[in-house]
């Protein structure tokens, strides 16, 4: 999954035409590789797939040798360099998500100047760039306020919020929010202090309605932070 979403920057961006050919190589090789793998359980599907996809009409997966591990060609090194990518990009969609902001606008993150991820960020740094949707990502002494602070591992990244979000709109939407979660958490509250429903109530039912008290304190925390962040 994310090799297919990494693999979008290489093919649409510029490089070079062996590396294009070489990134459809590696996915056909392990599409191929699967079909056989699940051909045991889906055997119509993956027969009928390998043969469109190898163009051996005239043979069967039925009789191709079945995929074995190579030990030998793992390289921990770069699966910790994918890792880290995956982890920066997912900690700039989470702020994305948390704080309402379309997927389709391009965002700027900072990072502290001397941190010690600099190259390695570097380095990968199209991936980031492409599946993050960033306009840039910079380096500083000097952090702004009104910025959003994610972790990705032990990296800090900061987002500027000015421009991204109209904080009057933010800020109604998360108070109405909010207001929600306080009347549900006091419909909530009102049964759970009830002495009668909490000595008729079934055992299972008091545990769901504690449980639902929990999620509510825990969301209205959420939104809470979230309303600070902005004002």
């Amino acid at each position: 999954d994310w090799y297919v979403e990494l693999s979008k920057t290489i093919l649409t961006g510029n490089f070079s035409e062996k590396d294009k050919q070489s990134t459809v190589n590696t996915l056909v090789n392990v599409l191929e590789t699967l079909l056989r793998l699940l051909h045991p359980c889906m055997p119509f599907i993956t027969e009928s797939l390998w043969q469109t996809l190898t163009g051996k009409n005239e043979e069967t997966i039925m009789l191709q040798p079945y995929p074995e591990s190579h030990y030998d060609l793992i390289n921990e090194s770069l699966e910790k360099d994918v890792e880290f990518i995956k982890s920066v990009i997912l900690a700039i969609r989470n702020v994305r998500g948390e704080m309402n902001i379309s997927p389709s606008k391009k965002i700027s993150v900072l990072c502290k100047k001397e941190t010690a991820f600099k190259k390695l960020l570097n380095q990968h740094k199209l991936f980031v760039m492409n599946l993050a949707k960033l306009e840039s990502i910079e380096y500083t002494d000097i952090i702004p306020q009104n910025v959003y602070t994610a972790l990705a591992g032990q990296l800090e990244l900061f987002i500027p919020m000015s421009n991204l979000i109209d904080k009057d709109a933010e800020a109604a939407r998360l108070n109405k929010e909010i207001a929600k979660l306080e009347k549900d958490l006091q419909h909530v509250e009102s049964k759970l202090n009830n002495s009668n429903f909490v000595e008729k109530a079934p055992t299972a039912v008091l545990i769901k309605e504690t449980e639902n008290k929990k999620n509510i304190l825990d969301a209205l925390t959420k939104f809470r932070e979230k309303l600070d962040r902005i004002q």
